[in-house]
C-alpha cells in the first residue's frame, strides 16, 4: 500500500447539458490552458471544445480500467479539497450494481471517473518519462 502518498483532488466544474461552445468557455474561464482529460466517449464534443481553444485530450480506456483505476485510488490518501460537494458526495456514496464486471452503479460515478482519467494520464505519462530517461 502507498498510503504515505497522497493524491490531491479539486472539483472545479460539473454542469450538464452543456453546448460545445458554453463548455469550453467555462473551461477556459477556469482552468485556463491547464490540460484537461476528457472521457473519450465524446469524440465529437472534445475536438469540437478543442477547437474552441481548450487543453484538452481523450483518456486511453483499457479493459477492466474502472477497477484497476478504483483499485489504484484505494492505494493512496486521497486528499479532496473540502468545497468539492459533489466529488465528496460520490465517494461518500459510491457503489457497485456488481463489483465482479467492474459496473459501478451510475448515479455516482461521473467525478469519481473523472479524477480516475487524470490520475491515470498522469501515472502514464510519470512511466513514459521515467522509461525515456532510463533508455
Amino acid at each position: 500500500m502507498k498510503l504515505d502518498m497522497g493524491i490531491y483532488l479539486k472539483e472545479h466544474i460539473y454542469k450538464n447539458g452543456l453546448k460545445s461552445q458554453e463548455l469550453a468557455q467555462i473551461v477556459l474561464d477556469k482552468v485556463g490552458d491547464k490540460l484537461i482529460i476528457a472521457d473519450s466517449a465524446e469524440p465529437r464534443l472534445i475536438h469540437e471544445v478543442k477547437q474552441r481553444g481548450c487543453n484538452i485530450k481523450p483518456t486511453k480506456k483499457a479493459p477492466g480500467s474502472v477497477i484497476a483505476g478504483i483499485n489504484f485510488m484505494l492505494d493512496y490518501e486521497l486528499i479532496i479539497d473540502p468545497n468539492s460537494i459533489g466529488l465528496i458526495k460520490e465517494l461518500n456514496n459510491y457503489m457497485w450494481s456488481d463489483k465482479k464486471s467492474g459496473t459501478p452503479v451510475d448515479n455516482y460515478n461521473h467525478y469519481i471517473d473523472a479524477a480516475r482519467y487524470a490520475i491515470q494520464y498522469q501515472l502514464e505519462k510519470k512511466k513514459t518519462n521515467y522509461a525515456s530517461s532510463i533508455l
